[in-house]
Parts: C-alpha cells; sequence; structure tokens
C-alpha cells in the first residue's frame, strides 16, 4: 500500500464537523489515537496493512475535529461520540484500535457495544491503575490552574513545557491541552477497570519496555485483567511501536485480525 492516496474525509455529528482519514479498502479498521494525538500517528502502519480499509478518527478538540457543543470530557461519552461517527460513516461492524489514552476508549466501545467491535488491540494502552505519566502530571490540579483565566494565561508556557516534557507534540495549542487535562481530569480508572474486566471479544496488547510514560507493570495489570488476551512486548518502541516498529506490528496485528 505504499503508493496509496489518504483521503481526508468528514461527516457531520451534533452540528459539528468531524474529520478522519480514509486509506485503503476491505475490512475495516478504526484507529483512535491517544491525548493529545492526530490521525497521523498511525500512517507508519498503512505500508504493511494492505487489504483493509483503514479510517484513522481526529477525535474532537484536539486541533482538527472541533469539539462539539458538549465537552465530552468523560470516557463513556467520547465513546458514543465515537459510535456515532461510525454510523455516519455506515461502519456496521469493524476492528477497533486504540492507541495511550485512546484505548480507554477503544475498550469502553468494546465492553458496550460488543455487537459492532469484531476483535480489540491495544497499542500502549492505559490499564486499570493510574501509570506513572498520569500520576506525575496530577491532570486534577493542572486543570483548575489551567482553568482560571489570568493565572491559566501565566502559566499555560510551563504547562505547555510539562507536555513536551512528557513526549506529546509542540504543536498543540492551549485550548487542546485545556480539553486533554479536562478528560485527564475525568478518568475514571475503576470504571476503566470494570470495562476490562467484562470484555467479551478477542484482544491483542501491544507495547514496548521502554516506554517512558506508562510503567511495564501497568500493561501487565491489564493483560492480567482481560479475560482473553494475546499479547506482544517488544524491547523498543517507546510510547509508540506503531511508529518504531512499524513492520513487526503490522503483522502481529494482521495476524491476530485475519482468519487462520
Amino acid at each position: 500500500m505504499d503508493s496509496a492516496v489518504i483521503e481526508r474525509k468528514s461527516v457531520s455529528i451534533d452540528g459539528s464537523v468531524f474529520f478522519y482519514d480514509e486509506v485503503g479498502h476491505g475490512q475495516p479498521i478504526v484507529f483512535l489515537h491517544g491525548y493529545p494525538g492526530r490521525p497521523q500517528d498511525f500512517r507508519w502502519l498503512i505500508p504493511y496493512l494492505d487489504g483493509f480499509q483503514l479510517l484513522f478518527f481526529a477525535l474532537p478538540g484536539l486541533d482538527i475535529s472541533p469539539l462539539p457543543e458538549r465537552e465530552l470530557f468523560r470516557v463513556s461519552d467520547r465513546a458514543d461520540y465515537v459510535l456515532s461517527c461510525c454510523d455516519e460513516i455506515g461502519l456496521e461492524d469493524f476492528f477497533l484500535v486504540g492507541h495511550s489514552m485512546g484505548g480507554m476508549i477503544a475498550t469502553h466501545l468494546a465492553t458496550h457495544h460488543a455487537n459492532r467491535v469484531l476483535k480489540l488491540i491495544l497499542i500502549s494502552a492505559v490499564g486499570p491503575k493510574p501509570y506513572q505519566a498520569f500520576r506525575r502530571s496530577r491532570p486534577d490540579i493542572a486543570y483548575q490552574v489551567f482553568t482560571m483565566p489570568i493565572l491559566g494565561r501565566l502559566l499555560s508556557p510551563i504547562m505547555r513545557y510539562a507536555f513536551l516534557s512528557l513526549g506529546f507534540p509542540k504543536g498543540v495549542s492551549n485550548p487542546a491541552m485545556k480539553y486533554v487535562l479536562g478528560c485527564a481530569n475525568s478518568v475514571s480508572f475503576s470504571s476503566h477497570a470494570n470495562n476490562l474486566r467484562s470484555l467479551s471479544l478477542p484482544v491483542l496488547s501491544l507495547w514496548a519496555t521502554d516506554d517512558p510514560l506508562i510503567e511495564p507493570q501497568s500493561f501487565e495489570d491489564l493483560e492480567e485483567i482481560i479475560p482473553v488476551c494475546r499479547s506482544q512486548r517488544f524491547t523498543s518502541g517507546g510510547h509508540n511501536p506503531q511508529k518504531k516498529q512499524a513492520s513487526e506490528v503490522a503483522c502481529f496485528i494482521k495476524e491476530f485480525l485475519l482468519p487462520a
């Protein structure tokens, strides 16, 4: 799929425009990036996933797809929004990939809409307990500071530096950073643990032992709590093995999705 053309498409949801990138033909795979993140976070996999229709969603509030009138802080709200997008696109059922915090949304969808999600793939996904970058970032305090008009403006350069030090992209706007903190502040790890525990479909977990944001124990906890979970760990790849180990990650994905 080296010469495949990626198309930027859109649908209207709740009076707001939702963008996604599409490439390829075949069974659909929906990709959900982390927070903050971009559809491009999966682009390295494209040459290796021929035979599939790849749909890379631009989740709202992160500088590509705008937020609708409601803020969608809760994982359940964002999952419902994603499902509405799938309905508008015309996806009856699909494979689902979630990266990092996008794995929480993907897990919620797979748990509560198992009739739509055929198989679930988690890449460097958040586990059932707060992970090291989450604990360090203290989103409860950071979000409160960001919502204070004067103090938020004064401290935004420090917040941006903190985001960069955690490995987030440079181009994230201040409103997107505020939204990310709002989402993180609304995370319920107990609800996420219940979703992981309740998964009834096959799951593949891919991660790297040198991930600077999420420690190996978190990934191991995730795999232990999921009823049916295959896992593949890489010794290198950081938080984005889909970039640094693209061909290997794609190989495991295809092997997992294609019937024997």
